[in-house]
Parts: structure tokens; C-alpha cells; sequence
């Protein structure tokens, strides 16, 4: 990836995010894998099956890891544990790290 933000402080209000779209992320994703019954059992078994999901694509991986440690510096992306990771596509202009900064104040790499 381009850009990987650290999402550790706002994991929680992803889950509540995703959990929103109860017909998309809760009915028909479970649907489709034929877990639709089991997940509407329960409360429980809904914020397990959000977590899963979202883990899957927000988990730190040796690829975001370079591109963390690059944005944050060493230390900070050592102690993250959750993530959006971002790639722009290599058709087309390319972004420069001026504009970066300007799309994701968040980072403060010079």
C-alpha cells in the first residue's frame, strides 16, 4: 500500500460503522456464506462475526508494516494493531507526498 493509517483508537467505532449497515454487513454477507442462521442467533455471535471480517482487512501485515513505519516512524508502527491501507492506482497522475498530507492530515512524514 500507498498510505496506511493507524486505526487503533477508532477500531471500535469501524465495528459500530460496519454493524450499521445491518443489511448489507449483518444479513446479506452472512447470507451468502451460508452463515446467515447462525449469525442472526445472537447479539454475540454478530459482533464476533463483525470483528472477523473487519479484522481481515484492518490487521497489520508485513507489507503495511513498511509502509507504517515509513508514515509514523518505527516506534509507533511497531505498537499499532489495527489499520486502513490505501493504494493509489498506477494509471493516471500520480499523488505527490505534498498532497498526501493535504488527503491525510493524520500523517506528518516530511
Amino acid at each position: 500500500p500507498d498510505i496506511a493509517i493507524v486505526i487503533d483508537k477508532v477500531w471500535d467505532l469501524k465495528l459500530r460503522g460496519l454493524g450499521a449497515h445491518t443489511s448489507q454487513v449483518l444479513e446479506y454477507n452472512p447470507y451468502v456464506m451460508g452463515t446467515y442462521d447462525k449469525v442472526q442467533a445472537s447479539k454475540k455471535l454478530q459482533d464476533e462475526y463483525l470483528y472477523t471480517n473487519a479484522y481481515d482487512w484492518s490487521h497489520l501485515t508485513p507489507e503495511i508494516l513498511v509502509t507504517l513505519q515509513y508514515w509514523y516512524g518505527m516506534s509507533k508502527a511497531n505498537q499499532a494493531k489495527y489499520v486502513e491501507a490505501y493504494e493509489f492506482a498506477e494509471f493516471g497522475r500520480q499523488v505527490t507526498k505534498e498532497e498526501v498530507k493535504v488527503l491525510f492530515p493524520m500523517l506528518s512524514k516530511d
